[in-house]
Order: C-alpha cells, then structure tokens, then sequence
C-alpha cells in the first residue's frame, strides 16, 4: 500500500531514494517500531474484524509492518494463527527476522523450524507460548515468481505459486496486499477461504481508475476493478484513508517532505455475513497456519 502511494505522490528521484532507504542496510527501517503501512482508521476497520475473537486466523498476500502488528495483537489477546506470503527473499528474510525479534522483545518462549522446497519455495514456522497454555502460530512463507517475472503487478501465472499459498483456509481476515491482487481475490474468492463472519480486505482499490493518486489509469492485472465489482455485488464496502502519515508519534524527520493527503478508495472490505453459507455449498475445512 505505502509503495504505490509513494508512486503516485513523489518525485520519481525521492521514490528511488526512500527505496534505499528502506531496503538497504545501512537505511535498515526498524518494523518494530513503523506503524502499519496503512491510514489509521482503515487500520482499525481490518482489525476490529478480528480482535476479540478466540485463536483467529489471519492470512497476507504481502508481509511487512503489518505482520509485526497482527501478531501484537494476537499476543495481546487469545491467541491466534498469523500466516503471510512474499515474492522478494530479501524482504522476507528481514521480515521472519523481525518476528523473532518481537518475541525476544516480549521475553516469550518460541520454537522455530523451517520447510524448504525447492529452490523456489520455503515456510518459516515460529510458535510462541502464552499464558493459560494459549498460542500463537505463526508460518511465513516465501513464493518465487516465475523466472519470466521482471518487475510491476504480475500475472496469476507468474504468481501461481504465490496465489496458492493461501492453502484451504478458512480465515477470520485474509489481506490481498501484495502481488497479483486481483488473482489473489479470485483465488480466495473461488475457494471460499473466509469463514463465515470473516472478512476479505483488498488494499488500493482505486487502482485502475482515471487519476486515482493523480496517476493514469492502470490496465490489466494493474487494474483492479474487476476485483472490487465482484467483492462488491457481494456486499463489500469502500474505505477512504485519511493518510498514510496521520499516525501519531511518527518520526519528524520521517515526515520530512512527505505530503499526506487523504486516499481515496484505500481498502476494499468484504465481510462474509456470519449467517450465510459459502458460494456452491462447498464444505469449509478446518483453519490451517501453514501447509
């Protein structure tokens, strides 16, 4: 979400520069401490899907400063299983590093293993212990593109792998936030991951509209509209972001240059309404963390 904001309000020169900053290591931004890269108040719409739930399930296309978050709250409540896939390893690498860090903050105990497939594919498994003998599970899982992947969106085929990470399901929030966007809500979509009550979050919605972000309007699998019409002839509703930046206690010198309009159709969110019954009376199997 931050990435295609940053691509529609800043020069191309800072965008570049801000990269940097953010993926090198001298540049090393701390996820511990960064807040979701998301507007505040559609940050506590996904969330409050979940919170007060006993041992939910959460899935992310997309892993970053948002894990670290739904794992805080996970551990501040009940429990929970927290599953997310990434395409870039180096990312990946420093996101698996930041959820050890944040157990070894909190002074939990954990058990770490991981599952490597491949040359393309592995999981990273973490367990962290609670009190009254709670968990939470946690599985990261990275998904190469296909070799023919350079750079933008991709395609449901470069991403097959990706999209299916996803396994069975079901969950109580599933974030499409990554790659491949409007595949991956087919995918969920198709396949009846939700839970009855869970809810689906499609972030940048307005991609593929005329002048979203002051940007042209993207096409194919930039654009995301077929997506947000299926979500919403089944009851989806629109999000307007107030600002990535209105969090408060942000770094000063973060806020430096950085404007912070308001984003118009930031999220899409659909919630499966507890009563209703999946599409095609697919069976719904059992939640799963990792697989």
């Amino acid at each position: 979400m931050f990435v295609e904001i940053a691509k529609g309000l800043l020069p191309q020169k800072f965008r570049k520069a801000l990269k940097h900053k953010l993926l090198s290591p001298r540049g090393y931004v701390d996820l511990q401490t960064q807040p979701p890269w998301s507007s505040p108040n559609v940050w506590e719409v996904v969330v409050a899907t979940y919170l007060g739930k006993k041992h939910p399930a959460i899935f992310e296309y997309g892993a970053g400063a948002s894990s670290i978050h739904h794992l805080r709250n996970l551990l501040n409540g009940r429990g929970g299983s927290y599953t997310a896939v990434e395409h870039d390893r180096s990312w990946y690498g420093r996101v698996c590093g930041a959820v050890v860090e944040l157990a070894v903050r909190l002074g939990r105990s954990c058990t770490t293993r991981q599952t490597v497939f491949g040359t393309d594919a592995l999981d990273f498994h973490m367990s962290i212990s609670m009190a009254d003998s709670f968990f939470c599970e946690i599985c990261l899982k990275w998904r190469a593109p296909e070799r023919g992947f350079r750079e933008g969106e991709g395609s449901s085929e470069q991403f097959e792998n990706y999209i299916k990470a996803s396994g069975e399901g079901p969950y109580d929030l599933l974030v499409v936030d990554g790659r491949a966007r409007k595949a991956c809500v087919d995918h969920v979509l198709d396949n009846h991951l939700l839970k009855k009550g869970g809810t689906l979050a499609l972030f940048d919605a307005g991609r593929g509209i005329e002048g979203w972000l002051g940007k042209p309007a993207l096409t194919g699998d930039g654009d995301y509209q077929p997506a947000v019409r299926r979500m919403q002839a089944q009851g989806a509703t629109l999000l307007d972001g107030i600002g990535y930046f209105s969090w408060p206690n942000l770094d000063e010198d973060f806020l430096i240059g950085r404007p912070n309009p308001p984003i118009p159709r930031e999220a899409c969110v659909l919630t499966l309404e507890s009563g209703s019954k999946p599409a095609r009376g697919k069976a719904v199997p059992r939640a799963h963390a990792c697989g």
